[in-house]
């Protein structure tokens, strides 16, 4: 009878903990860039790049404040939420400014030199999510002579 129960016991912890590890794999979102369906979107000039990225495509401009390039990553959010962006190992010499919206149009700014970074990922902090929440970046921060790249963002709840 002692076995049962301890097989009993250990059959629903290692349940548990299957379930815990689906849905917390379920609670990570990514907006892809270039996919207006998945919630980006941008303006102004940017190149592509079919052969760098987290997907292995990312888009591009150089550093300057004519033209501004501008993109922004949304998603609908509930709760506390883990935003993150990926920097590649590609045309990311320069430093720019991310702007980060969560709960009821709070904004914070954060500056990254995205020259320190190669193919990973960088948390912008951890905020509170809402039904607007987005990450916005754009290139008048970085010299004219450096290159500001735009990848995929990761929101992880």
């Amino acid at each position: 009878m002692k076995l049962r129960k301890s097989l009993v016991v250990f059959t629903l912890l290692l349940t548990l903990s299957v379930l815990s590890s689906i849905s917390a794999f379920a609670a990570t979102s990514y907006v892809y860039n270039g996919d207006i369906s998945s919630g980006w979107w941008s303006s102004g000039v940017m190149n592509s790049t079919s052969s760098c990225g987290y997907d292995g495509k990312s888009y591009w401009y150089y550093g300057s404040s004519s033209p501004t390039s501008t993109g922004e990553w949304a998603k609908a959010l509930n709760g506390r939420t883990e935003y993150a962006v990926y920097i590649p190992s590609c045309n990311s010499t320069g430093s720019v400014k991310y702007h980060v919206w969560y709960e009821d149009g709070q904004r914070v700014d954060l500056n990254v030199n995205q020259l320190n970074y190669s193919n990973e990922w960088i948390i912008l902090g951890t905020y509170y999510g809402d039904s607007y929440s987005s990450i916005g970046m754009s290139n008048n921060l970085a010299s004219s002579s450096s290159k500001v790249v735009w990848d995929e963002v990761r929101f992880k709840n």
